[in-house]
């Protein structure tokens, strides 16, 4: 069955558009696991989560002008893993698959690897579209994993439910119809009246070219400023 996509959604699709072929709408990392692994298990545990999660497996159907959604079935996969040298190979190689474009249409919006060091401990790399997630709920999944990879080397693992993004998609159709969002569309149609100036990021060089590229500044924050933040 196909849907339409949600109002984020389409806001994603055409910034994909715009920047075809590239990465912009990637989100990417990976998570490490300071002991040994039992790589069967996770990919056990990854195949659990991906199977209960209906978002992860939508893809798209897309023409000229358009697209719409549909929800694959869960098929079970193998996971290749990366035999690396070092934690800094862990940062590069993250690096190098964030880069990698997602064929948008009829394919799966995802892609796991597992990655092993030298002492036997090891991880995974997580890339997925902006269509099927962002980064809030792939940090649900990552903890859904984890959680997932030691309940099952304990012989403890229950299978839970989990919610579907059919009911999202229905929620927002439930409020579009509704008296509510007419009263909220005229508010922004009046807020909107007058169309504001397109806000740009201006070159570093001094010219008028425009990119989506960018870099990325780490921090490390102290748990006592953490516990402030929270």
């Amino acid at each position: 069955m196909d849907y339409l996509l949600t109002n984020p959604q389409k806001s994603i699709w055409l910034t994909e558009k715009v920047y075809s072929g590239t990465s912009i709408n990637n989100i990417s990392g990976y998570t490490y696991i300071d002991e040994d692994v039992e790589f069967d298990v996770l990919k056990k545990a990854i195949n659990e989560v991906i199977k209960l999660n209906d978002s992860m497996r939508i893809k798209i159907k897309e023409d000229k002008d358009s697209c719409v959604q549909y929800f694959s079935e869960y098929i079970p996969f193998d996971i290749d893993i990366f035999e690396l040298s070092s934690k800094q190979d862990i940062e590069k190689k993250a690096l190098e698959l964030a880069q990698i474009p997602f064929e948008i249409k009829n394919s799966l919006l995802f892609k796991f690897n597992l990655f092993r060091l030298p002492n036997k401990h090891g991880g995974f790399f997580l890339s997925a579209h902006h269509l099927i997630g962002d980064s809030w709920s792939l940090g649900l999944i990552v903890k859904d994993i984890l959680r997932i990879y030691s309940e099952l080397k304990s012989n403890a693992y229950v299978q839970k439910d989990s919610p579907s993004y059919i009911n999202y998609i229905n929620n927002e159709k439930e409020y579009i119809n509704s008296d509510k969002y007419l009263k909220d569309k005229a508010y922004w149609d009046e807020i909107f009246k007058t169309v504001p100036e397109v806000a740009t990021i201006p070159s570093i060089k001094g010219n008028n070219i425009h990119s989506y590229k960018s870099t990325r500044e780490k921090f490390i924050i102290p748990d006592k400023e953490i516990n402030k933040i929270k």
